[in-house]
């Protein structure tokens, strides 16, 4: 079940997340963002162009809003890695990976590895929710049943301390 909701959010077609998922989702999408931007690069699109069309054609909302806001501050003298960075679509760190890679004219490399940590990072967040929410969620589950257990077999054993 688990992976047709996944394939479903891939997909564009199940919008509602859970916060701690749209949270984990985040990079994955700025991942997404990050591949398709090696791919117009080595096209040698400007990444004006690349912004706007990823802005009009992204399935999310959310992530296809912040690189308009990210386009427009382009468009309007910003650095395109300080408005992904404002954004939120980079972190500061892997921006800094960036600018090097663009100084060396190696962003498409740098910018598919980029992506690939943060897909990484998404992987490792969500073992680690798998380990400790699933533990977590049957506790939480099995009280109320073990609380009607106890209730239901605590008369009984009244009844056969008073029959002795």
């Amino acid at each position: 079940m688990t992976a047709f909701l996944s394939a479903f959010h891939v997909m564009g077609w199940m919008t509602w997340e859970p916060p701690i998922i749209a949270w984990m989702m985040r990079r994955y999408h700025s991942a997404m963002v990050l591949n398709t931007l090696a791919d117009g690069v080595d096209r040698g699109q400007p990444m004006t162009d690349q912004l706007r069309s990823l802005a009009e054609v992204y399935p999310r909302r959310n992530t296809s809003a912040r690189l308009g806001r990210a386009c427009n501050n382009v468009q309007q003298g910003a650095d395109w890695i300080d408005s992904l960075v404002h954004q939120k679509l980079v972190r500061a760190p892997d921006a800094e990976v960036l600018r090097s890679a663009e100084r060396l004219e190696n962003l498409s490399w740098a910018l598919r590895e980029v992506a690939a940590i943060s897909i990484r990072r998404v992987d490792y967040g969500s073992q680690l929710v798998r380990r400790i929410g699933v533990p977590v969620a049957l506790l939480v589950l099995s009280l109320p049943i073990g609380w009607f257990v106890a209730s239901m077999i605590a008369p009984l054993a009244q009844l056969v301390q008073n029959m002795s």
